[in-house]
Formats: C-alpha cells, sequence, structure tokens
C-alpha cells in the first residue's frame, strides 16, 4: 500500500536494522506510552520481535504490522498495527508509533481532545 508520499511494507527480516534505528533514536518518547520498547532496544531483539510479526502476519493472528517508510530516501519513519480483537466481524485495534525526526511532518495528526 502506498499513496504519494510513504509505503507501507509488512514485516520483514530486512527490515531490523532500520526498525532497531528508529527505536532507538526515539526511545526515550516512545517509552512513555509503549511498555515493549524496553524488549526491542537491541537489533537481535527487534529480529525475534519481527520473526514473531511474520509469523502473525502470515497466520493472520494477534497483529498484523505494516512499515511506514519514506518514499524519498526509504527511511523507516514508524509502523502501524492492527490488533484482531474478532475475526468474525472483522474488529481491530489500532497501534501506530512514528520516530521522533518524523513527528511534525504530517504524516499523522494526533486526534482533537473532547471536552464531553
Amino acid at each position: 500500500m502506498e499513496n504519494n508520499h510513504i509505503r507501507l511494507l509488512p514485516p520483514a527480516l530486512e527490515l531490523v536494522p532500520r526498525v532497531s534505528e528508529a527505536i532507538q533514536e526515539s526511545e526515550r518518547a516512545l517509552a512513555q506510552f509503549l511498555p515493549w520498547v524496553k524488549y526491542a532496544l537491541t537489533e537481535e531483539d527487534c529480529r525475534e520481535n519481527m520473526r514473531e510479526a511474520i509469523a502473525n502476519f502470515e497466520g493472520f493472528r494477534s497483529e498484523l504490522r505494516f512499515f511506514i517508510v519514506d518514499k524519498r530516501d526509504e527511511r523507516l519513519l514508524g509502523a502501524i498495527g492492527l490488533m484482531i480483537r474478532d475475526k468474525s466481524v472483522p474488529f481491530f485495534e489500532l497501534g501506530y508509533w512514528l520516530r521522533g525526526s518524523a513527528l511534525g511532518r504530517g504524516h499523522m495528526t494526533p486526534q482533537p481532545e473532547h471536552n464531553d
């Protein structure tokens, strides 16, 4: 999947160095909201996580992860995950993260707060 600026790639072992770099760059900010970050700080941790993501993707279970890549320079910007909640509906929960240097560039816009 892609548009004029980004491409979404399924999990693949060749993405591991770029994923690891993005997580390390943004460790402090990501760790505030994502408990898995502390388990993904080395390239080997990322490799193990990627193997699990590949198995989930191929088996259509748990979480379907896509990596966001800038089409201009192939830089990994972050990831989007579709957590499978109910296959029969289908019903998914959406999660995502962007590396710090990709923030504020229009890739993702925060949800406005509601004061209901």
